[in-house]
C-alpha cells in the first residue's frame, strides 16, 4: 500500500503545484483533481515514472506500458530494475543512495541516454530526464522517458557516414601524393585499419594473372616470419583471399577458426575475422586486401559498397602506377640503348661526347684540367679474320669489362667505335691521364682473352691529351688521335701523350 499512497501523494502534490500556477497566471478557476491529472499523465506520449529512495516505483503512467510492455500495475510497487539491464539498475541503485544520502548527482536535472530492458529481454536506447521532489519529506524521483531507437540509429548512421567519408578522404589522400605502389599499399592499409577501427593487421596481395596466383606485396602491423613465408604466394581459389580473386567480390569470413574456407594454416596466433577485398580495375583483376576483425564483425550493405568502391579507388590507382612504371622504365630502356654500346653495354660516342663536353664545361668555370685517353686494340682485324667474329666480339667484351673496372668512379669509359674505346678523365692533367693509360693499357694486355677454348692475347695503343681550363673537345680529341697514331707507328702496345697546346 506505501506506492500507491506515494503516487496517490505525487498526484496530490502535482494538482496542488498546479494550482499555484495556475492562481498566478489569472488562470479562469479550473482545479484538475487526482482523476483528471492521472488522465494528464496518461495523455502524454512520453513515458513517466517515479520512484522512491528504496529504488521502488511509485508511480507511472501509460506510456510506460507501451514502451516497456509491462502493464502499470504489474510496475507500480516493484523496482526499477526490472526495466533496466541488471549492470545498469545495480548502477542507477547506487546514483540514488547517493542522492537520499545528500550527496549531488550529476544526474538529477539533465537528461541522458541510458539502455532499457523490454518485457521481451531486449534491450534499447532511451533517453531520461531526471528530476527530484519532496513530499510529505520523503524524495521522489521522477523520470520522463522517450524511446530514442530512432535517433540512436539515425545518429550511427551519421557517425558511419562521416567514417565512410573519413576513410575515402584519406585514401584519396593517399591516392594523390603516393609515387610508388609500395608507398600506396601502405598509406591505404594504415588508412582501413585507423578510420574502421578493424583490428591492427592487414596485407595486400598483387595478382599474377599470367601464374594465376597472388604475391604478398605488403602488409602492416605484426606478423610473423613463417606467416609472411607461407602466404608469399597464394593460388587463385585458395583461402579466402584466392577466393575473393575467383569471385571478385568482398568476402567476409566471422572466424578464422570456424570458417572451413580457410583453408591455408595462415596466421592462427588468436581467433579473428576476415574482410578480403578484392581490387578490380576495367574488368582486371589487380590484387586483394585482407583486413583482421574481431570475431563476428559488423556487416551490411553499407560497408559492403563501402569496401567495393574503395577496391575500384585503389585498383585504379595501382594501376596508373603500374602503367607509369612500365612508361618510366621503357623511357629508361629507350635512353640505355641510345646511350649505351649493346655489344660491351658500355656507354656509346654519343653519351661519352656528352660527359666529355660537359667535364670541359665544369674544367673552363674551375680551371681544373680535363684530359682524355683513346684506346685501339691492335690488329684486331687479324683477330676477327683468323678466329671469326664471336671471338672478336668476345675480345671487344672482355677489353671493356677490363677497362671499367680499372678506371675511377668518376671517370667514364665507353666504346668509340669499332676497336676504339675511349676514357674521360675529369681533374687530370697529361702527366697524371698519361700514367692511368699505362696502367688500363697493362690491364688489357695482362690476362689472354678466353673464348670457345681459345686463349687470344690482346693488346692496346693508347693516344693521350689533356686541357686546362679551356679548349674543345673537337681540339681534344683531334690531338690524342694523332697520340694515338704516334703509338700505332711507333710499333703498338704502348701509350703515347699529345704535347701541351701552344
Amino acid at each position: 500500500m506505501r506506492a500507491k499512497d506515494d503516487g496517490t501523494r505525487i498526484t496530490q502534490a502535482a494538482s496542488e503545484s498546479m494550482e499555484r500556477a495556475e492562481s498566478g497566471a489569472g488562470a479562469r478557476g479550473w482545479t484538475p483533481d487526482a482523476v483528471s491529472l492521472r488522465a494528464i499523465l496518461d495523455a502524454a506520449q512520453d513515458a513517466i515514472v517515479a520512484i522512491d529512495a528504496d529504488h521502488r516505483i511509485v508511480e507511472a503512467n501509460l506510456a510506460v506500458e507501451r514502451l516497456f510492455g509491462r502493464s502499470r500495475d504489474a510496475l507500480v510497487g516493484g523496482d526499477l530494475g526490472v526495466i533496466l539491464p541488471t549492470a545498469m539498475a545495480a548502477t542507477h541503485r547506487g546514483y540514488v543512495a547517493s542522492v537520499a544520502s545528500g550527496q549531488a548527482s550529476p544526474h538529477v536535472g539533465r537528461t541522458r541516454e541510458l539502455m532499457a530492458t523490454h518485457a521481451d529481454g531486449t534491450t534499447f536506447p532511451v533517453s531520461i530526464a531526471l528530476n527530484a521532489l519532496e513530499t510529505d519529506g520523503r524524495s521522489i524521483y521522477v523520470g520522463v522517458m522517450r524511446d530514442v531507437r530512432a535517433e540512436v540509429a539515425q545518429r550511427e548512421e551519421l557517425i558511419q557516414r562521416r567514417d565512410e567519408l573519413h576513410v575515402q578522404a584519406l585514401i584519396n589522400r593517399v591516392i594523390l601524393h603516393a609515387r610508388t605502389i609500395d608507398a600506396l599499399l601502405d598509406g591505404v592499409l594504415k588508412a582501413l585499419v585507423g578510420a574502421l577501427k578493424v583490428r591492427g593487421r592487414a596485407g595486400a596481395f598483387l595478382a599474377d594473372e599470367g601464374q594465376r596466383v597472388l604475391r604478398l606485396a605488403h602488409t602492416v602491423g605484426e606478423f610473423d616470419a613463417d606467416f609472411l613465408a607461407r602466404e608469399a604466394e597464394v593460388p587463385y581459389g585458395s583461402c579466402l583471399c584466392g577466393r575473393a580473386a575467383v569471385c571478385r567480390e568482398v568476402v567476409t569470413s566471422p572466424s578464422c577458426f570456424k570458417d572451413l574456407r580457410h583453408d591455408r594454416p595462415g596466421d592462427r596466433s588468436n581467433e579473428h575475422g576476415h574482410f578480403i577485398v578484392p581490387l578490380v580495375a576495367e574488368d582486371d583483376l589487380i590484387g586483394v586486401i585482407f583486413l583482421y576483425t574481431d570475431v563476428t564483425p559488423a556487416w551490411d550493405d553499407r560497408r559492403r559498397e563501402l569496401f567495393e568502391t574503395l577496391g575500384i579507388t585503389t585498383a585504379g590507382a595501382i594501376r596508373r602506377l603500374q602503367v607509369e612504371a612500365e612508361l618510366r622504365a621503357s623511357r629508361e630502356q629507350l635512353l640505355y640503348l641510345a646511350t649505351h654500346d649493346p655489344l660491351t653495354e658500355s656507354p656509346n660516342r654519343r653519351l661519352a661526347l656528352e660527359r666529355l663536353e660537359a667535364e670541359l664545361a665544369r674544367g673552363r668555370r674551375t680551371g681544373n684540367s680535363v684530359a682524355i685517353a683513346i684506346f685501339d686494340i691492335d690488329h684486331f682485324k687479324a683477330i676477327n679474320d683468323t678466329h671469326g667474329h664471336l671471338v672478336g666480339d668476345a675480345v671487344l667484351r672482355e677489353v671493356a669489362t677490363r677497362l671499367s673496372a680499372a678506371v675511377r668512379g668518376y671517370d667514364v669509359c665507353g666504346r668509340f667505335g669499332g676497336e676504339e674505346f675511349i676514357v674521360v678523365l675529369p681533374e687530370a692533367s697529361a702527366e697524371v691521364a698519361g700514367e692511368a693509360a699505362e696502367r688500363l693499357r697493362l690491364c688489357i694486355a695482362r690476362d689472354p682473352v678466353r673464348c670457345d677454348g681459345l686463349e687470344v692475347q690482346v693488346r692496346a695503343s693508347c693516344g693521350v691529351a689533356a686541357c686546362a681550363g679551356g679548349g674543345s673537345s673537337e681540339d681534344l680529341l683531334r690531338a690524342a688521335d694523332a697520340a694515338l697514331y704516334r703509338a700505332k707507328d711507333a710499333g703498338r702496345d704502348r701509350v703515347e701523350i699529345a704535347p701541351p697546346r701552344a
